[in-house]
């Protein structure tokens, strides 16, 4: 679990989420010894949630995390999406992913609206 929690960690600490996220997640995630997650692009989870704020917000930062319990024999199915997430910085990769642009969203000069959530997939 920590080897995938590590890259979680660090993405939490982004400027944008802050620690609430993995506070909030943490206690599912550990029920699990191994886990197997993915946050999908924004774009992805837009077509699915539509969001309407009125005023337009100058940012728009959406989260949305899937994530599931892997049983200890199934591990090494997930081994090519582990090494490509170790192929760089977890937060690097995950921020790529999401499609988050740190610099506006941690603005506070900027009108910014953020969502983050995420769903067990059994």
């Amino acid at each position: 679990m920590s080897s995938l929690l590590f890259p979680l960690f660090l993405f939490s600490r982004n400027s944008v989420l802050g620690p609430g996220f993995v506070r909030y997640w943490l206690p599912d995630l550990l029920k699990h010894e191994y886990v197997a997650l993915r946050f999908l692009a924004q774009a992805s989870y837009e077509q699915a949630a539509k969001m309407r704020v009125s005023p337009a917000p100058d940012v728009v930062t959406r989260v949305f995390m899937l994530f599931r319990g892997v049983a200890p024999g199934d591990v090494g199915l997930w081994e090519q999406a582990a090494a490509r997430v170790a192929a760089e910085d977890g937060a690097t990769f995950w921020t790529n992913v999401v499609g988050i642009d740190s610099a506006r969203a941690a603005d506070r000069s900027l009108f910014r609206v953020l969502e983050w959530g995420g769903i067990e997939v059994k």
